[in-house]
């Protein structure tokens, strides 16, 4: 029987989800034979022409102004939340209530404490919670760490971030989200956080504080630095606002680096700590893909057919995160990217601000779950 799939939200973000729960489909031909069917049975969502959009792509005939409604009667088994930030925590909630597992949009929320409510509640049903932060699930990313691991470029000792922006606050709430969790993958967990925020050229106040990208509750600065220390012992220097659509990473070892960087999805490897008048700046080569299985921090094994299903349905597909989804549906265990893993990237972002408007550091875990600005 197939997993009954709910939609809570049908805006941009939404269409790649449908895209994602249809490779799930009988008549798919790369689904493998152990892979779950979803059948996509239900939409809610306050826009009438949301709505109609939905039903025009999906041929659903399931509609609802109202998430309860569709909680209540369509007997679903997993939901995916894609509404603006601010107005997750209700259908999460709500979900997990039911009994439903949920898939959700990053950033989780606006603030750590609604992202708290979110892990509790789902936890105390015991319905799998998993963040889209799609690098967490991505085996070329695990590669990379798996390399890491094995001392390729020696000691990790500083990562360099590149958040693609044109206005720092709210791209730090939205993308900032993905590099912050990106970046977890190699360093581990974090212990502290130092940020400054500046606008027009001066120090941010309070009052400079202005609503994020999609609702993502209120941020500040056009321009942001953050440092980050993570209990592995390297560090992560950030700057937001700086390189308009470049979205990327640097881990940078005491015996070499490895660098991605957007919009070419590709990582590459240099063998030298830093450039130096005997080292040739052309010795970046592309990492290839391995033909192996990978595993996670979550002991999830991710099969050896990845490579072949990246170069057909594209990288960053959350066909591997819901792989393991319907896995841990069926069996438990933590996902990779679950919503205590996700509520990490959120806590960082919310310790930028926390820093800056104490001017000093902010360590983790934020005793203060609200966000600053408000």
């Amino acid at each position: 029987m197939a997993l009954r799939v709910g939609f809570i939200g049908y805006g941009g973000v939404a269409r790649s989800h449908v895209n994602d729960f249809e490779f799930f489909r009988e008549d798919n031909e790369l689904r493998q034979p152990e892979d779950p069917l979803c059948e996509i049975v239900a939409l809610a969502d306050p826009s009438e022409e949301a709505r109609a959009n939905f039903r025009e792509r999906t041929g659903v005939a399931a509609l609802y102004s109202d998430y309860e409604q569709m909680l209540d009667r369509e007997q679903l088994d997993l939901v995916t939340i894609t509404t603006r930030a601010d107005v997750r925590v209700g259908p999460v909630t709500a979900a997990a209530a039911r009994g439903v597992h949920v898939l959700c949009e990053k950033p989780m929320a606006c603030d750590v404490a609604e992202c708290d409510q979110m892990v509790e509640a789902c936890e105390r049903a015991g319905v799998q919670l998993v963040i889209s932060h799609q690098r967490r699930s991505d085996p070329y990313h695990w590669q990379a760490r798996r390399m890491l691991d094995e001392g390729l470029i020696g000691r990790l000792r500083l990562v360099r971030g590149s958040c693609k922006s044109v206005r720092a606050g709210p791209q730090l709430h939205n993308i900032g989200s993905h590099l912050f969790d990106a970046v977890g993958i190699f360093a581990g967990p974090a212990q502290w956080v130092h940020g400054y925020c500046t606008i027009e050229g001066r120090e941010c106040t309070r009052e400079d504080a202005e609503p994020g990208d999609r609702g993502a509750g209120l941020v500040l600065g056009e321009y942001i630095s953050v440092q980050v220390g993570y209990e592995s012992g390297a560090q992560l220097e950030l700057q937001v606002g700086e390189h308009p659509g470049v979205f990327g990473w640097e881990l940078i070892g005491d015996q070499g680096r490895l660098a991605l960087y957007h919009p070419q999805q590709q990582i590459y490897h240099y063998p030298h700590e830093t450039w130096a008048p005997d080292s040739n700046p052309g010795d970046w080569r592309p990492v290839e893909r391995r033909r192996e299985p990978i595993t996670t921090d979550s002991g999830w094994v991710i099969g050896d057919d990845w490579v072949d299903l990246e170069a057909q349905v594209g990288r960053f597909t959350r066909v591997f995160m819901l792989r393991e989804m319907f896995h841990r549906m069926a069996h438990g265990g933590e996902h990779t990217s679950s919503g205590r893993v996700g509520r990490r990237a959120q806590e960082l972002i919310q310790a930028t601000f926390v820093s800056h408007l104490a001017k000093a550091r902010a360590y983790l875990p934020l005793p203060e779950r609200r966000s600053p600005l408000l």
